[in-house]
This record gives structure tokens, sequence and C-alpha cells, in this order.
């Protein structure tokens, strides 16, 4: 990097937190990725709530919604789930409860709901995991 660029990300960030404003680090690229052409992504759309459905015939284990995970999640049918994220490299994981992202994956078929509900109410586990079973049969 050019010494004056350098300088100038410097004179910047030192700037932001003289201001208070607390810089984050993206969090790391996984390491391998299937390619978007085999991804599906769909989001279904409730009175009170968002879902978004990711599909692949690979393993998306690490990659997508799933880098957010900040814990292993717990078990739920043959899917595990978590409310527990971290959005950036140096930020504290924190519990959001109205907030779960499901998953359940294999080396051939990755299955990954990720909602949230607008009234601040826990999602309904139940449901994201009838959505689960429904695109896994669909993977085959």
């Amino acid at each position: 990097m050019l010494p004056k660029v350098r300088k100038e990300i410097e004179d910047a960030r030192k700037a932001q937190e003289a201001a208070g404003i607390k810089l984050t680090q993206p969090l790391p690229a996984p390491s391998r990725t299937l390619p978007d052409s085999e991804i599906k992504i769909k989001t279904e759309k409730g009175q009170a709530s968002l879902l978004r459905v990711t599909t692949a015939r690979g393993d998306l284990g690490g990659q997508k919604d799933l880098r957010i995970v900040a814990d292993k999640g717990f078990p739920a049918g043959e899917a595990t789930c978590s409310q527990k994220f971290r959005f950036a490299l140096n930020a504290e994981p924190r519990h959001i409860p109205n907030m779960m992202i499901c998953w359940r994956l294999s080396g051939n078929r990755s299955v990954i709901t990720l909602g949230t509900t607008y009234d601040g109410s826990e999602p309904p586990v139940s449901a994201y995991l009838k959505v689960i079973e429904k695109e896994w049969g669909k993977l085959g």
C-alpha cells in the first residue's frame, strides 16, 4: 500500500476512535466456498416474521449465513439451531431472542434457515425444522 494512502487510513481510524466510533473487523473469509451458481436462496415473508432459506447440493459448513453463528448451537431434530451471533471478528457474540438460525449439513446437501420475528418473540423452531426437512428432501 502506498505510504500516503496508509497515512490517510490511519488518520481516519484515529478520528473515528476519537469520536467514539468502534471499528470492527470483518469476519474471516471461508476457507472453501461453493460457487454461487450452486446455491439457492429464497425468502419467505410472513405477517410477523421473515425467513431466508439457503439450499445447496454441497456442504455449506462455515459459509454464507453460518459464518455469523457464534456457538456450536443446540440439537433440534436432525438439525442444529442457534440464537448466538457474531457479526464482526472483534465483536462480542450476543444472544438475539427474536432471531434464529437452524441448519442441516452433509457432504452433498445443505439447508440453512435464518429468520427473525418482528414482534420480538422467539422464532418457532418447529416451523424452521419443517422447512429444513422439506428442502432436504428436494435435494435428494
